[in-house]
């Protein structure tokens, strides 16, 4: 496989992370809105050198330069390939873009410093080559408007428990597909348990109630990150993306996050 020059992917992942903990501690939140302005630059530069890198390769996919996860995983997770490496640069732009399209009189609705950590899921995830990483990280990316729902006050009720089964159907298609590997009738019902976490995920009728009480109690800004970003057609289709790994296509999932992103298209606006 291919190699980045440059650790590119790290980079762009850790500079919204550690820049999510750094603006937490900022109580002034016209500042932390500048400090959050200055970190989505600074990883959408990140992101697109990591896509003009990756042009110079001529490569169908390559990996991470000086690539510190494959200590842990024994492999390297972090994975683009022709699909993803021009999607990582339009995640980082539209939460910039959220950022800047936010006025100042509403600076106090919206946490900075978990869109930050969305930000940093975000592009993990285009990153992620397969498995239980991905999994754990399409997970996550639920979290942040959890977070902000209880922060401003209101219940959270509606969007905690359709996560809640989004994430037990998840994971219990996945566990089931990986506890018995070449079983036909087993590996239906993981596929089906998988499926229906993406729908649900996806907001598909009748499973969409959460989607008007996310935009209901959460700032717009938060809420149309999580439901119209590039990120969004991951758990469209969580089955084939969590299962691809294992049934040997995981070079193919980003056809499929790619066909999500076209078919919900790419939403901005303000909180």
């Amino acid at each position: 496989m291919s190699e980045l020059h440059y650790p590119w992917l790290e980079l762009s992942i850790l500079v919204p992370l550690l820049g999510a903990a750094w603006v937490y501690w900022l109580e002034d939140r016209e500042l932390a809105r500048k400090h959050t302005m200055a970190i989505c630059s600074l990883a959408l530069v990140f992101a697109t050198a990591e896509w003009l890198d990756f042009r110079t390769l001529h490569s169908f996919e390559a990996h991470d330069h000086w690539d510190v996860f494959s200590f842990w995983f024994h492999s390297s997770p972090l994975v683009v390939d022709e699909l993803s490496a021009p999607l990582l640069p339009l995640v980082a732009l539209i939460h910039l873009v959220v950022i800047l399209s936010t006025p100042r009189t509403k600076v106090g609705r919206i946490s900075f410093s978990w869109m930050l950590f969305g930000e940093a899921v975000a592009l993990a995830i285009f990153s992620c080559r397969g498995g239980w990483p991905l999994v754990v990280l399409t997970l996550a990316a639920s979290i942040p408007p959890w977070v902000e729902i209880r922060r401003r006050g209101a219940s959270p009720r509606v969007y905690a428990v359709h996560m809640l089964l989004f994430a037990v159907l998840l994971t219990s298609g996945f566990l089931l597909h990986r506890l018995f590997p070449g079983h036909s009738t087993v590996t239906l019902v993981a596929g089906a348990l998988m499926a229906g976490a993406g729908l649900l995920r996806s907001g598909a009728v009748p499973l969409h109630c959460w989607m008007p009480d996310l935009f209901e109690k959460a700032s717009f800004g938060t809420s149309i990150l999580f439901c119209h970003s590039p990120d969004r057609g991951l758990p469209d289709y969580a089955a084939g993306l969590a299962a691809g790994a294992e049934l040997g296509i995981a070079k193919h999932r980003h056809h499929f996050t790619c066909y999500g992103s076209v078919r919900r298209g790419h939403g901005i606006g303000t909180t």
